[in-house]
């Protein structure tokens, strides 16, 4: 609800998780957002990362009744996207004060909703803002018949929020593509952080550097923004268990991280799974998997932690959970990470299954 309709409600109600007591919170005033937003002390604040406005998907049937369609389908991918911490969501709902809009978007995603027989199209366009190109489209059709439109809805935001808002998605690539030949000390906050995604997936010397250098220098500029705490804690868990020399007790200062950005934003999914992992790589293997299973109960059907987290627990020697919340990952998101075939062929070896495990393995090599 503060997502989208009270965005700029003037007081939040909160209720804790296991209490029946509700919080009541003054929120800031737009003033104060835009105050910070314009400032130079703040000039690589979070509130200078992209934003993306999604705006409610056209109905294209012919059926006005058929309206809640797009509608629908747009507002949940609104809060999946937001789920995604490198990207703020804007939802421009056609009743919406347009007043009240501090920033323009980078990036619009806008859609249509067609209908063909008892066969549901949804076609999605993604506009770069700065240059009024599309930058990518998609056709999601669903061959089940109108009742069903439930599962059609849930398939298309899984598809969507994934393949342009994840790790190595459209999103990032086009950020990472403009910031490539940028130094350390030209970079946004999020920007340095897509150099660690770079360095996640390419594993080699140079984009190791690229990714130290732009993190270092991040936390200079912003010592209190979790997001670069805790992937900064994941680039020194790796260089404890990659063995990349000339760093001094790498495990001590993953946890120093990790434990600073999860006391700054303690119900972060992002940020206890990093410092799940840094447990793990200090051979705290109980406070791994603790960390891990609070991640989870933040978001059990999170569509960017899930293989994250499923890898974590089956490599802590959780057999049963970790391969189930990696079968459920693959089936739920058609563009998982590898490492969620990585707790399938573990727990495959340690069973003596080798068949399935060499097929586990050569699936990962599909998804790298």
């Amino acid at each position: 609800y503060y997502l989208l309709d009270g965005k700029f409600d003037p007081i939040v109600i909160d209720i804790p998780k296991g209490t029946y007591v509700p919080n009541f919170i003054r929120q800031k005033s737009v003033q104060q957002d835009e105050a910070i937003v314009g400032s130079d002390e703040h000039s690589k604040s979070p509130k200078r990362w992209p934003i993306l406005q999604i705006t409610p998907f056209k109905n294209g049937t012919g059926d006005a009744e058929k309206d809640y369609i797009g509608t629908g389908i747009s507002a949940e991918l609104a809060i999946a996207i937001s789920q995604f911490d490198n990207f703020r969501v804007c939802y421009a709902r056609e009743d919406a004060n347009q007043n009240q809009v501090n920033e323009s978007p980078r990036f619009i995603l806008e859609g249509e909703v067609c209908q063909e027989g008892e066969a549901i199209k949804l076609l999605v366009y993604l506009i770069d803002a700065q240059t009024h190109i599309r930058v990518w489209s998609d056709i999601c059709v669903s061959v089940d018949r109108l009742p069903d439109l439930y599962a059609f809805k849930d398939r298309v935001v899984h598809i969507i929020a994934s393949k342009i808002c994840g790790e190595f998605g459209v999103l990032p690539n086009i950020i990472r593509k403009e910031t490539k030949h940028l130094p350390p000390r030209e970079l946004a906050t999020h920007e340095a952080i897509l150099r660690y995604w770079e360095y996640d997936q390419l594993l080699s010397p140079d984009s190791f550097q690229r990714a130290f250098e732009a993190l270092t220098h991040a936390i200079e500029c912003e010592p209190d923004c979790s997001q670069t705490l805790v992937s900064f804690a994941i680039l020194y868990c790796s260089i404890c268990n990659l063995d990349i020399e000339g760093f001094e007790d790498p495990s001590a200062k993953a946890s120093f991280y990790a434990e600073k950005a999860a006391l700054l934003n303690p119900n972060n999914q992002r940020v206890l799974a990093g410092l799940a992992y840094a447990r793990m790589t200090a051979g705290e293997l109980s406070s791994a998997i603790n960390e891990a299973r609070q991640a989870l109960e933040l978001n059990p059907e999170s569509l960017f932690m899930l293989d994250g987290i499923a890898w974590l627990l089956t490599l802590c020697g959780e057999w049963e959970l970790g391969p189930e919340l990696a079968q459920k990952v693959i089936k739920l998101n058609p563009y998982h990470r590898e490492i969620a075939h990585d707790a399938l062929w573990v727990n495959y070896l340690r069973k003596g299954e080798y068949d399935l495990a060499y097929v586990e393995a050569c699936s990962r090599k599909r998804y790298s």
